[in-house]
């Protein structure tokens, strides 16, 4: 699995795995990426399925919904572009059966601790706390997926139950048929307005 199909900024990305692996197995290699027509990709995931020891070289469209239980391998390359949430559906693509199934975490960066924890922790749930730490929330008021909020007085794991109260708060304050015209409202609509482009 590579991060990328093609880009300057992650060297691992379909093109140049594919040069680095081509003829250093004998097998066939199919690849799997989003810009292939609906038709290609079940054709690639047909020759994967029903030519046992070939290799698949994809992007995380397989991360979910994928049932090869002959699926013994997957390396993903360039680990750390992932999130352990990320990781650990990735590596739930083998093991699938009773064979015994393995998992490469493939990283140019010191990863050591986060990707050590992977092969420690079983549960999504755990990775995802720990991604939610470690990577932040993102905005969740924007697009940004991680990273940090500028709204920054609350912890989203500890303080969850604040959150979930103020949601209702505002929620039921923003569907006041006055909301937008009241002028005790004016900053809080014009803020609302404008960060969530409504």
């Amino acid at each position: 699995v590579v991060p990328a199909i093609d880009s300057e900024h992650v060297s691992d990305n379909i093109d140049t795995v594919y040069e680095q692996i081509y003829g250093k197995f004998d097998c066939p290699i199919f690849v799997l990426h989003g810009r292939l027509p609906n038709d290609e990709k079940e054709k690639m995931m047909e020759n994967f399925i029903y030519t046992p020891g070939s290799i698949l070289l994809a992007t995380t469209m397989i991360e979910v919904g994928i049932d090869i239980p002959t699926a013994t391998l997957i390396g993903i390359y360039s680990a750390e572009h992932f999130g352990l949430s990320q990781l650990h559906q990735l590596r739930g693509r083998v093991g699938r059966s009773n064979l015994q199934s393995t998992c490469y975490l493939i990283s140019e960066k010191e990863d050591v601790e986060r990707l050590e924890l992977l092969s420690k922790v079983n549960d999504g749930f755990k990775l995802s706390e720990y991604d939610l730490i470690d990577r932040g929330p993102g905005d969740f008021l924007g697009t940004d997926q991680s990273g940090y909020f500028k709204f920054n007085f609350l912890d989203l794991l500890t303080d969850y139950h604040i959150l979930i109260e103020a949601q209702k708060n505002v929620s039921s304050l923003i569907s006041k048929p006055d909301f937008k015209t009241n002028p005790a409202y004016k900053y809080l609509n014009k803020y609302i307005t404008e960060s969530l482009k409504i």
